[in-house]
């Protein structure tokens, strides 16, 4: 995984090295099975790790987010569900979350 420096980082203590782990562990699964991850699933996930890249980097981090995938749900038909839940995501992993940056 692209944050595998966690594992090793000395600024996180063993539980939150743990939690890292278990992160990769359930990303890993979703890419090798057609598991379906709730919408609080996805967001305890992204705010769990932002949380795991401020403590370790001690600076607010960046969530950058590609819109193809917008664009191709609303082409396929599935824009509600997708909407919904990209809204869902917003609210709580990235706009109430302290870990992250403000854009300037």
């Amino acid at each position: 995984m692209k944050h595998d420096y966690l594992s090793d980082s000395a600024t996180l203590n063993k539980n939150k090295k743990l939690l890292y782990r278990r992160i990769v562990a359930i990303s890993e699964d979703a890419r090798e099975t057609e598991f379906a991850m709730s919408d609080d699933g996805l967001e305890y996930l992204l705010t769990t790790l932002s949380l795991l890249l401020k403590k370790h980097h001690g600076k607010p981090d960046v969530i950058l987010i590609d819109d193809v995938p917008l664009i191709i749900a609303y082409e396929l038909g599935y824009h509600d569900d997708f909407f919904g839940m990209y809204r869902s995501i917003f609210v709580t992993a990235l706009k109430e979350n302290d870990s992250l940056a403000l854009p300037a």
